[in-house]
């Protein structure tokens, strides 16, 4: 296992997964959320607090994911990062989405574009990944 790729995946997918988190629920999924603004926690509540709560969990979920394909790398290029993405994206992302679904009372609309948008979000990192990760020629 390289430290020096898997510390560099991480960086990488930690910006990418800022990126898309906030693309995907400002721009994509924004008027949706709009709608239901008494299920969200309101502005004047959003603190420092919570803006480095969320970056933690961004680079607790960067690094992970990074560190995990690195451990089970069998060198099979883009592949490889689409079957982990995939997996990652069902065993983390659609998982999550289903249970917050069972416990809070959102809308039917929110569940089917989270487990869209994290299917995608975990696939482009396993690509994102497995370009970083592959031995050099």
């Amino acid at each position: 296992m390289s430290t020096k790729r898997v510390v560099m995946a991480g960086m990488v997918v930690f910006v990418y997964t800022f990126l898309y988190q906030v693309a995907m629920h400002n721009f994509v999924l924004g008027s949706m959320y709009a709608e239901n603004e008494h299920l969200l926690r309101m502005q004047d509540q959003s603190g420092a607090i919570y803006a480095l709560l969320m970056f933690l969990g961004f680079f607790l979920m960067s690094f992970g994911f990074s560190y995990i394909f690195a451990k089970g790398y069998e060198g099979k290029g883009c592949l490889e990062g689409i079957r982990f993405g995939l997996l990652i994206g069902v065993t983390f992302g659609v998982s999550n989405a289903l249970v917050e679904y069972s416990v809070f009372p959102i809308p039917d609309s929110w569940i089917g574009a989270w487990v869209i948008g994290y299917l995608i979000q975990w696939i482009l990192a396993g690509l994102i990944v497995a370009g970083i990760y592959k031995p050099k020629s």
